[in-house]
């Protein structure tokens, strides 16, 4: 918890003085925990989820800030219970998008007293809705009810442009918002441009896995970020082949006298298996040890390196010595994949709390349990 609250302190120092910051918490956050969220209220401004099941979840749990349901439902129905919803419970704002439909189920369900955010659709991406959606806008805007609060677009390939191409888009889209809603704060920040530092002149910026420290290496470093997530497993037994063997279920043999260990990663711990093709497990003495193939049964991995691992050792799979963003890259994979999975099992949120002895600081563990339908 003290490293998320870091990170979001050397956020704020990015952003302008003026820009609001949003917490994403959409799917569980990440499979993190809606109550892991929920503990950082005081740190942003407001947060935003995926769905409005999610934000009357969240609204349960917290006191005060705004919940923005960030994805306008595309299908009719859904969409006017979300704006009847805002309408009529306190703290949900909803998401529109800048089309026919949108506005006319504005009009019919009336407005939510707590304004609205639009969602401007960028080309090829599953809101797109065509040139309409600037006089919607236009339109939107100009009516005293429901009150635009914002509007934010998405980047969807910024991680494949450089820092120029991302500038000339952001510059774009400042551009068209100023000609057709002037005065409307505007967003493009999510955790990966806000890590590389871009828009975040603007009025608000949304950020979900910035908070873990979970950008590229260089913004982690640019930044100062500290590491907020670590996922380990224990080695149950380690040997030295006397003979070439087949090791577990899979199909790689392994050399006379290789060294294998055996890590419990839990049964369907829902790790990808390109991250145990390409990722390696750092023992506490630094050293880095391959994993061979991948789990079999999807409970036991084998590390292979010098020497086997004595049972009880604690490797880890990311964390201080392996950053989960570093690992993401390896296997391939989003970074989120490697921890999503992490509400299906029992975890624990650490607390640093001071004592009487002001010296001394003992850690509180808080056991947590997830519903079963995450």
């Amino acid at each position: 918890m003290e490293a998320i609250r870091y990170n979001i302190g050397r956020l704020r120092a990015a952003c302008a003085s003026a820009c609001r910051m949003i917490l994403v918490c959409k799917s569980n956050f990440y499979g993190l925990g809606l109550d892991l969220a929920a503990r950082v209220e005081n740190d942003v401004d407001l947060f935003a989820v995926g769905s409005l099941e999610e934000a009357r979840r969240l609204r349960g749990i917290t006191r005060a800030k705004e919940i923005v349901v960030l994805y306008p439902p595309t299908l009719r129905e859904p969409l006017m219970e979300l704006l009847d919803a805002a309408r009529r419970e306190e703290r949900i704002v909803p998401a529109v998008l800048p089309t026919p439909e949108h506005a006319e189920c504005l009009a019919s369900t009336g407005a939510p007293g707590s304004g609205v955010y639009v969602l401007w659709p960028q080309l090829g991406d599953r809101f797109w809705s065509g040139e309409e959606s600037r006089e919607v806008l236009a339109d939107l805007v100009r009516r005293p009810a429901p009150g635009v609060r914002g509007v934010f677009t998405h980047i969807a390939d910024a991680h494949g442009l450089d820092d120029a191409e991302v500038v000339r888009r952001i510059d774009a889209f400042v551009r068209q918002m100023r000609d057709l809603c002037p005065g409307v704060p505007l967003s493009v920040a999510d955790s990966h441009l806000a890590g590389r530092r871009l828009g975040l002149d603007l009025g608000f910026c949304r950020v979900g896995l910035f908070p873990m420290g979970v950008v590229e290496p260089r913004a982690f470093a640019a930044h100062g970020l500290r590491t907020a997530l670590r996922l380990t497993a224990r080695v149950v037994n380690g040997c030295v082949l006397p003979a070439p063997a087949r090791v577990g279920y899979g199909s790689r043999v392994v050399e006379d006298g290789q060294a294998v260990s055996i890590l419990d990663v839990g049964f369907a711990s829902g790790m990808p298996f390109d991250f145990f093709r390409h990722c390696e497990a750092a023992a506490p003495n630094g050293e880095t040890y391959r994993f061979l193939d991948y789990p079999w049964m999807e409970y036991s991995a084998i590390l292979t390196g010098e020497r086997p691992l004595p049972p009880g050792t604690e490797v880890e799979l990311f964390g201080e010595r392996l950053p989960v963003a570093d690992q993401g890259e390896r296997a391939g994979v989003p970074a989120e994949d490697l921890f999503c999975h992490l509400g299906r099992v029992k975890r624990e949120i650490l607390t640093t709390e001071g004592t009487e002895d002001t010296e001394r600081k003992r850690t509180k563990r808080k056991r947590t349990t997830t519903d079963s339908t995450d």
